[in-house]
């Protein structure tokens, strides 16, 4: 299946989700809080972003669980190793590289090298996961086999209903949909058909009616006929969880992302707002299935209130702390 890199920031693929993005805000080591925009080092479930222009420096040993990394920039290894587990993905885009000075510097993903500083330089676009080979073709050049262009899970009374859908299916066999009380653990909870090829969207759902609990974690592993493999973001779900459908957040020094878990919005309006009222941003959205990223111009800095609605009715604000 056919893959639009855009989805990792909100499918991240794992993405995602419990999935929180964190994007380096400066040329700098990776064990530096100063590099990232949350103001803490990347940990588990996070997708990571580092932007054009821009170096990280793996100086250290790390060990991360169910990430997205994404090298727009450059990711320069120095005597540092990211160890990363079977359910994680490192993503080169076109302009990005990954880079290294020796044998100690190291990329794996399930024990299984993916890059090593000896082999020279890792240009994009190409993708390294569970799925593809061993140092020096630890990496895939090309697109990855899925676009998942939306996933959200909503709890029902006794049940949660799932519902995502993909665009340009190439060879899909069937998803495998995966439950989790820990976001660590996982299970099997069911399976459905994929529709093969096709050029169309798609539309899919699975109700879980079983062994609820108060926080439950779910993903989506797409199978192709091949066997090739991939995640969706995971998405958390609580049983006291509120009624609000967009999550909002910082996602890097003026800019703002919104994932919707629900319908698709038509003619979203989003307004950003100041604490003494003033507008400091608004943008009409068309269509919003998935993840929207907006951009706050000026010196962004403080509390702001973001509201939306559509043209159906539907309204919600949240604030957001730059």
């Amino acid at each position: 299946m056919k893959h639009v890199y855009t989805l990792i920031l909100g499918l991240l693929v794992f993405t995602a989700s419990y999935s929180t993005t964190i994007t380096a805000v400066q040329s700098n080591n990776w064990s530096d809080k100063a590099t990232w925009d949350l103001g803490r080092l990347p940990k588990v479930g996070d997708s990571i972003i580092i932007p054009a222009n821009l170096t990280v420096t793996v100086d250290n040993n790390f060990n991360l669980d169910n990430v997205v990394i994404i090298v727009k920039g450059k990711l320069q290894l120095d005597n540092g190793k990211l160890k990363l587990n079977i359910t994680s993905k490192v993503i080169v885009e076109s302009l990005g590289k990954i880079t290294g000075q020796n044998s100690n510097d190291q990329i794996t993903i399930d024990g299984v090298f993916k890059f090593r500083g000896t082999q020279g330089i890792q240009t994009g676009y190409s993708y390294a996961d569970a799925s593809t080979g061993i140092a020096p073709s630890g990496f895939v050049m090309g697109t990855l086999p899925v676009n998942f262009t939306s996933f959200f899970a909503k709890r029902s009374g006794n049940e949660v209903v799932l519902n995502w859908s993909t665009s340009e299916e190439k060879n899909n066999s069937h998803f495998e949909i995966e439950k989790s009380t820990d976001g660590r653990n996982w299970k099997l909870i069911g399976i459905i058909m994929g529709n093969g090829t096709t050029t169309n969207s798609n539309q899919y759902g699975y109700t879980d009616k079983k062994e609820l609990s108060a926080v439950m974690y779910y993903r989506i592993l797409q199978v192709d006929l091949n066997g090739q493999k991939t995640y969706s973001s995971v998405k958390l779900v609580r049983s006291t969880e509120d009624k609000k459908l967009a999550n909002v957040y910082v996602s890097s020094k003026n800019t703002i992302a919104i994932d919707i878990n629900g319908e698709t919005k038509s003619n979203m309006m989003v307004t950003v707002v100041n604490l003494k009222g003033q507008v400091v941003a608004r943008q009409l959205i068309g269509s919003v299935s998935y993840k929207v990223t907006m951009n706050i111009p000026g010196n962004v800095n403080g509390i702001f209130i973001v509201n939306m609605r559509d043209e159906k009715g539907w309204s919600e604000s949240s604030k957001v702390v730059f």
